[in-house]
């Protein structure tokens, strides 16, 4: 690569200002300037050809060779051969071909020319003289092409002038002649310089000046020739410019032969000085002076070179500068700080003579291995191990280890070294920082050697460790000593061992586990009296017991010490086990040697004690938080997630086929805890546990409480619906029986929803969700208990997509009323109608209250429902006031509905919307809803009635309620199920019963609506018993008011 653009000035400057090159033979000018561009550009040829015979040929005259450093001349290239060459010298001052294989200018140089020589790049520039080309500087490189860049191509135009002022100077020599003589083109080329060049005569005086200098100078050529070259053109420099710029200094009367003195000291080095503008500044420059010698060698005159280094020295200034920071950081530092080229220091701070305890010049010059030992602490040569760093950090990989170095004396020291590479005067080196970790090291090796000791004064520690992380999540009592034994086992004394459980009077110790003995000795230990003396010590101390040598110690129970004599036992430690301060357990070590503990040993056999101690404690507790968190405070029973965890378990590991889950909700409980107190509700529920306990004696169950008054058997094995129902009227029986609480004895039932694994629910939770749904369908009914039927399941999705469009039904009109109208049987009037429910489902058509009223009764939507139906049938009953028709109508009303605290409040606001009289609107009501929440029921029903409104029992005598209780109610009136209706004909039994319920009605003042009816000899049966209403399809099916309208009108034209 060529050196940078100032060097490859430098060195043009220093081949033009060498004046023997000058005054010596030509051929060795030429050779010279070949080899030194050569060198510069890094190029491995350099030619001079001359053109001659009429410019048809290029004959070398001279060529240097980079590679064998060696000249050689006579290469002749012929026009002929090289037509397009020779175009293009004659045409271009300077040709560039960077990739001679594809430049098309070159082409026919390739076969002949580059290939064998290996050419791939060539820079070539014209030599003219007197205005025409008289040659060619040829700068050839290879084996790869090349950019010549601006600095390569002006300085070989800088040369190539070089040449040709080199050869016009030799011709001036010859004829004798001056500059002055000079043809009109040899000065232009002279004038074309960017260097100032100015010949003088032998005594001082300006010969000629070329526009360079001129133009420097501030002068004209005439005011410069003919003056005197220092009185008018040297400069005197400032004290500051000789400070900050560090130029030659020169007296102010200095004349000529002092200025050659002066310059010819300076031969071996740049010789700087300062030039004086016109103006009157000084410019410093860079300067040679050679001599023209005649042929007899004496001077003729002499040839001043010059070029402005203003910019150099703002660049020196600024290095000086920077290497002063450089310098201060340097010696500042507290580190050792070298200068290396390859592996040896060329620079050091104060602080490595310091550390290497010698003289600056003993350490210069010398390399790292000088100050070190012959090997490293890893066992490798320091000489092998310093040459492998020094070449990585080379290679531009930062170095950062620790090295042991000597002083100069030999004395070793740690070191931490790092090698970073730095390039200095476009040189690489290494700065390596060294810092004595001496200090440090020997901290290291005495906390190491610390460590150490303590591991070889207790080797135990690890085993205590080992033994703590043993017992951290262990939770019975046999691991945790399991677990103490196998570390016993590992101690250096590894012993024997038995560990003894202390029973509550402290009176007899009871082998709990052995490692060690044989099964003989084991039984003749099983059993041990406690030594009441010892206990209270060691309790007192809770330190272990160590007896060195048995066979001294009175201490120890004599019969006992000398059973252990016999089995070769000489000395036997106890360690406790405390709990609360009072020793549970005791850990008996023995040994076949005497006295073979340490006071390490104890402390060691101390402290695993403690850990034992403190894990039962930990076992305990875990066993306790166990427990609560998953079972019931209140009743002791698991709860609801160990219910889920333990179910999944028991399936699993009994490989149960099927299972029953029994969801039991108290009936009624709400009213034990608002009359009597939850203290009472409480008592109760503590009890039901015992009372479902030992449900079976054949089969796995579980009994859990969910929560509230809830509770959650789950019977393992059951695999037909009989069983089934058998554990569930068990449940059922079991908690009928009256609760006796205090002086009460109160009765409590209870609603059961069954659900059979896996049919129901492949998980606990899906079976749960089942069995909450048939506990409510068997509360709704009243029946005790019920089975899950996905029928019945409202949260299917079809179910669920049903209720979700009822509210939308309603907004689009799609819900609407059908009446049957009931017969007055005394005067065989209408004097009324039911308002039955009908849903035209979009999608499923015309339903029927069975089929919707039952899964809205289970969802919030039962509220809309209810209040969508009073309105229409009060609109409709509004609308036969308007018509003069005095009937009554009638509406179902839910069990959900009869809880609601809105429904009080909703009838008061349609009856005064509708203006309805409230004796004219009857509200039904199942028997079975009376029975739900009978305290609210009574509550609600007292409400309605105090506002006018009827209400009547709907399926009387389907459920548990009897006339008796009824009375207390604010009832009206009474439906007769249908179901004792359509069989009394045919069922004598059912007969008496309607007979019956008609007459005590009558008693109480209840009008008795039979409804049901189907044929006209079941309504004369009703009439004879002095029934007062009927209902049924022999009187009117239920329509639509239109239709019942014309019904209405064809009876009246029929009678």
């Amino acid at each position: 690569m060529a050196k940078a653009m100032s060097s490859l000035e430098q060195e043009y400057f220093n081949l033009a200002r060498n004046g023997l090159l000058w005054e010596n033979e030509i051929d060795l000018f030429f050779r010279n300037a070949c080899k030194v561009v050569s060198d510069a550009l890094g190029a491995e040829r350099c030619g001079i050809f001359f053109l001659n015979n009429e410019n048809k040929s290029l004959r070398q005259i001279t060529q240097y060779t980079a590679s064998n450093k060696s000249h050689s001349l006579g290469l002749n290239l012929k026009k002929r051969n090289y037509p397009e060459y020779f175009d293009l010298i004659e045409n271009t001052r300077l040709i560039a071909i960077n990739d001679a294989k594809h430049d098309n200018r070159s082409q026919e140089f390739n076969t002949s020319y580059f290939e064998p020589l290996d050419i791939a790049a060539k820079l070539d520039c014209t030599l003219i003289k007197t205005g025409k080309i008289i040659g060619v500087l040829s700068i050839e490189d290879g084996p790869n092409p090349r950019v010549w860049n601006e600095a390569d191509k002006h300085f070989a135009l800088l040369v190539a002038d070089l040449v040709s002022q080199r050869l016009l100077y030799e011709e001036l020599k010859s004829k004798s002649t001056y500059y002055s003589e000079l043809s009109a083109f040899d000065e232009a080329l002279l004038n074309a310089s960017t260097y100032c060049i100015i010949s003088l005569d032998e005594s001082g005086q300006v010969r000629t000046i070329n526009q360079a200098a001129c133009h420097l100078l501030g002068y004209s050529s005439e005011d410069i020739i003919g003056k005197d070259f220092c009185a008018n053109l040297l400069g005197v420099p400032s004290d500051d410019q000789l400070k900050n710029e560090n130029t030659m200094e020169l007296p102010a009367l200095l004349n000529f032969d002092m200025f050659k003195q002066r310059i010819k000291e300076g031969h071996d080095k740049d010789s700087e000085c300062f030039f004086r503008h016109s103006h009157g500044h000084n410019i410093p420059v860079s300067i040679s002076l050679s001599e023209f010698k005649k042929t007899d060698e004496s001077v003729s005159g002499y040839l001043c070179i010059a070029a402005d280094i203003t910019q150099q020295i703002s660049t020196r200034k600024a290095l000086q500068e920077e290497e002063a920071r450089y310098r201060f950081v340097f010696e500042g530092s507290a580190d050792a700080i070298f200068l290396m080229q390859g592996d040896t220091f060329v620079d050091c701070n104060k602080a490595s003579l310091n550390m290497f305890g010698c003289s600056r010049g003993q350490l210069i010059a010398s390399t790292p291995m000088k100050f070190s030992p012959e090997f490293q602490a890893d066992g490798r040569r320091s000489n092998e191990k310093a040459l492998e760093k020094i070449n990585a950090a080379l290679d531009g990989q930062a170095q950062s280890f620790e090295w042991l170095h000597c002083q100069y004396d030999g004395t070793q020291f740690d070191a931490e070294v790092t090698l970073n590479l730095v390039e200095l005067h476009n040189q690489p080196h290494l700065l390596a920082s060294v810092r004595d970790i001496s200090q440090r090291k020997l901290s290291e090796r005495e906390l190491a050697e610390t460590r150490q000791l303590i591991v070889q004064k207790n080797i135990s520690l690890a085993l205590l460790n080992e033994h703590s992380n043993l017992l951290r999540e262990t939770d019975s009592k046999e691991q945790i000593y399991t677990k103490t034994i196998s570390i016993l086992q590992k101690m250096p004394q590894a012993p024997q061992i038995a560990i003894y459980d202390i029973d509550d009077s402290a009176e007899n110790m009871t082998l709990f586990m052995q490692a060690g003995f044989s099964i003989e000795v084991e039984n003749q230990f099983a059993n041990v009296p406690l030594n009441l003396d010892i206990h209270n010590e060691i309790t007192k101390s809770g330190t272990p017991l160590y007896i060195p040598e048995l066979l001294k110690d009175t201490r120890t129970l004599p019969h006992l010490r000398e059973a252990l004599i016999k089995l070769g036992i000489r000395s036997l430690a106890q360690i406790p086990v405390m709990e609360k301060a009072a020793r549970v357990a005791v850990i008996y070590l023995t040994y076949t040697d005497g006295d073979c503990l340490n006071d390490d040993d104890l402390e060691t056999l101390h402290s695993l004690g403690k850990t034992v101690s403190l894990s039962l404690v930990n076992a305990k507790n875990r066993s306790e938080l166990e427990f609560i968190a998953h079972h019931d405070s209140l009743t002791g029973l698991s709860n609801r997630a160990y219910f889920h965890q333990q179910f999944k378990r028991d399936i699993l590991k009994g490989g149960y086929e099927a299972a029953a889950l029994y969801l039991l909700d108290l009936d009624r409980f709400k009213e034990i805890n608002d009359t009597l107190g939850h203290f009472t509700g409480d008592k109760i529920l503590q009890q039901i546990g015992s009372r479902l306990n030992n449900i079976s004696n054949e089969k796995e169950y579980l009994i859990s409480r969910l929560g509230g008054d809830e509770f959650i058997v789950v019977v393992y094995g059951v695999k037909t619906a009989a069983e089934a129902e058998d554990f569930a009227r068990r449940i059922i029986t079991r908690l009928q029986k009256p609760f006796k609480i205090d002086d009460m004895s109160l009765e409590v039932d209870a609603s059961v929803g069954v659900a059979i694994y896996p049919y129901d629910g492949l998980d606990s939770n899906a079976l749960l969700r089942s069995a909450d749904v048939a506990m409510y369908q068997a509360k709704r009914l009243g029946t005790g208990f019920a089975f899950y039927d996905q029928d019945r399941d409202i949260h299917t999705p079809e179910r669920l997509a049903m209720i979700a469009e009822m509210s939308s039904s309603i907004s689009t009109g799609q819900l609407f009323l059908h009446y049957q109208p009931k017969l007055n049987l005394l005067t065989d009037e209408i004097t009324g109608f039911e308002a039955l429910a009908r849903w035209e489902h979009p999608r499923l058509g015309l339903l029927g209250p069975s089929m919707f009223i039952p899964l809205i009764e289970m969802s919030n939507s039962i509220s809309v429902l209810t209040e969508e139906v009073l309105h229409q049938a009060l609109a409709q009953q509004m609308q036969w006031r308007k018509k003069g028709l005095d009937y009554s109508i009638a509406v179902n009303i839910s069990a959900r509905s009869l809880v609601d605290d809105a429904l009080f409040q909703l009838l008061k606001d349609l009856l005064d919307f509708y203006d309805t009289p409230p004796k004219m609107l009857e509200l039904e009501i199942t028997e079975t809803a009376l029975m739900h929440d009978t305290y609210r029921a009574v509550e609600c029903l007292t409400q309605i009635a105090e506002l006018g409104v009827q209400l009547s029992i709907d399926d009387f005598g389907t459920g548990y309620s009897s006339l008796a209780y009824l009375q207390n109610l604010p009832i009206h009136k009474l439906k007769l199920d249908r179901e004792f209706v359509m069989g009394m004909l045919t069922n004598e039994q059912g007969a008496l019963i309607v007979e019956t319920i008609i007459s005590l009605a009558n008693g109480l003042d209840l009008e008795v609506i039979a409804e049901g009816v189907e044929d006209k000899d079941t309504l004369d049966k009703l009439r004879q018993m002095n029934c007062h209403m009927a209902q049924g399809y022999y009187i009117c099916h239920p329509n639509s008011w239109e239709s019942i309208e014309h019904w209405l009108t064809r009876t009246k034209e029929i009678s």
